[in-house]
């Protein structure tokens, strides 16, 4: 692995094209590379698929009248539905992130400095 002052040397001597996709940035090996490219298309296929699901859901609900007319009738239904995954994901959290008896007593332990 390159030490940070290496890779700067390195990066300022030889010459590399950033266009080409091999490599992020200068100084990190082939494996290093492809993980965070896999990183990268895995990201982004995940927010594709979320554009794709949110834009799917919303020309069913502006285009299919029945859910149109719905909606436009009862407002509260609406507002139940807006906040519905707000709240979810508050309680899914919350129930996640419960302390435990077992936690409560676990105290934190603070080591002494050298002397």
């Amino acid at each position: 692995m390159f030490e940070p002052q290496q890779m700067y040397t390195r990066a300022k001597t030889e010459e590399f094209d950033l266009e080409s996709g091999e490599t992020l940035y200068p100084g990190l090996s082939l494996g290093e590379n492809q993980l965070r490219w896999g990183f990268i298309r895995k990201v982004y296929g995940i927010l594709s698929a979320q554009i794709v699901l949110t834009t799917l859901v919303s020309l069913i609900t502006v285009f299919y009248s029945p859910i149109n007319d719905l909606l436009k009738g009862n407002s509260t239904l609406l507002l139940v539905l807006v906040f519905l995954p707000f709240i979810c994901k508050f309680l899914f959290l919350f129930f996640v992130f419960l302390p435990t008896s077992n936690s409560s007593q676990q105290k934190l332990s603070v080591s002494k400095p050298f002397n």
